[in-house]
């Protein structure tokens, strides 16, 4: 009769730990940063370089800040406009928080870099889109590329 108590009481401490040490692994687990890629451009999101720069932290309640950095890893761009767009919760509107015009981009060169990107706590997804003209086609035709990224979490 002691067996089968012992057993439970065994398998029970198994279990346990066996959880908490799965539930430590997943908060491990956050990519930061996280890069997306294509063969044309490498979009990387990371936290606010200005959070380690200052004695400022932003806004925990009404905002977190990212760090973006856009690289070109094809061929050289025209035309380069990046924008960024942020949801809200229960709406199908994406708002823009900028948009900028480049220009000339060259091959593996930084086309974009923003060190504090302030996205309001509410939005759980972040849109950055890249577009450009291509030189090599006589009217110079257009191209996007949308690079989403889950933020907030």
């Amino acid at each position: 009769m002691m067996y089968p108590k012992i057993i439970c009481i065994f398998m029970t401490i198994v279990c346990l730990t066996l959880y908490s040490a799965n539930a430590s692994a997943q908060v491990l687990e956050e990519p930061v940063p996280y890069i997306k890629s294509t063969e044309q451009w490498s979009v990387q999101l990371s936290k606010s370089v200005s959070e380690n720069l200052s004695n400022e932290k932003p806004k925990s309640d009404a905002y977190n800040e990212y760090s973006l950095l856009i690289r070109n890893t094809g061929e050289a761009r025209n035309n380069v406009t990046v924008e960024a767009y942020r949801n809200e919760p229960n709406s199908h509107t994406k708002y823009g928080l900028w948009s900028s015009s480049i220009g000339h981009v060259q091959s593996g060169g930084i086309a974009f870099e923003h060190t504090n990107l302030p996205v309001g706590i509410m939005a759980d997804t972040l849109l950055i889109d890249v577009m450009w003209e291509d030189s090599a086609t006589k009217n110079g035709r257009k191209f996007k590329q949308t690079f989403a990224f889950a933020v907030n979490r």
